[in-house]
């Protein structure tokens, strides 16, 4: 990155300066102004990327979260479900017994009614046998 600022720098900057067995480099003002503000710029990319990632793990979280509730109602719908086929079985039952009651009491009125036909015919055929007798 220093590289890159500095093959922006003015002719003749930045310079190499021996104090002793010390080696200095020579900057102007606005390189160093330059590569402070480059500085600043990546702490504040740090910054921005720090806080998205901590975004994204809520994010994470929040999508862990919701999946986890639509399989609950996954769940329980099926649970309704059942119970619901199950209800509708015994609806069905009920109603099977309820026709097969209705059918045993019209057969056994047809019976009780030819019963009582043939029996009131006896009865009436005696009755019209002793009359003209």
């Amino acid at each position: 990155m220093i590289n890159s600022l500095l093959s922006f720098s003015q002719t003749g900057y930045p310079k190499e300066i021996i104090l002793g067995k010390d080696t200095l480099v020579a900057l102007k003002y606005n390189q160093i102004r330059e590569i402070n503000t480059s500085l600043q710029e990546g702490e504040n990319c740090k910054v921005i990327l720090s806080e998205t990632e901590k975004l994204v793990l809520q994010q994470d979280s929040t999508i862990k979260l919701g999946t986890d509730l639509v399989t609950n109602l996954k769940a329980q719908i099926a649970g309704y479900d059942q119970i619901v086929a199950w209800q509708n079985d015994k609806y069905n039952l009920k109603e099977k017994q309820y026709q097969k009651s209705i059918k045993a009491n019209k057969t056994n009125k047809t019976i009780f009614g030819i019963a009582i036909g043939g029996l009131g015919g006896t009865i009436l055929g005696l009755l019209i046998w002793g009359l003209t007798k």
